[in-house]
């Protein structure tokens, strides 16, 4: 498009944007992890947590698979699956080594 940015610049912004948030979205993790945030108060709530009693969704709750899901996004996101700290290589790829909790792992 003439005038316009191109498709590979726009792609590459989008990116970079994303590192952004990424990294943002890392270091309050990790803020949140020194200030006292542990796996075990990382649950829903209540309301998302209860088993929908109608509709498509009754009587099935998440709360039985509640570990699980929570141990399988914490690797997704690169994290500690059992104190859900972002692992040394996952601060160290997003250029965040001075945030590095512990080198246990």
């Amino acid at each position: 498009m003439p005038g316009g940015p191109s498709q590979e610049f726009q792609g590459f912004e989008r990116v970079k944007e994303s590192e952004i948030i990424n990294k943002r979205f890392i270091s309050k993790r990790v803020f949140n992890i020194k200030n006292g945030l542990t796996c075990d108060v990382e649950v829903p709530s209540t309301c998302y947590g209860s088993t929908p009693v109608n509709g498509p969704a009754k009587g099935k709750g998440i709360i039985q698979h509640w570990n699980l899901i929570r141990e399988i996004y914490y690797q997704l996101m690169g994290w500690n699956s059992d104190s859900g700290e972002p692992l040394p290589a996952t601060l160290k790829d997003l250029g965040l080594e001075d945030l590095i909790l512990n080198a246990e792992y």
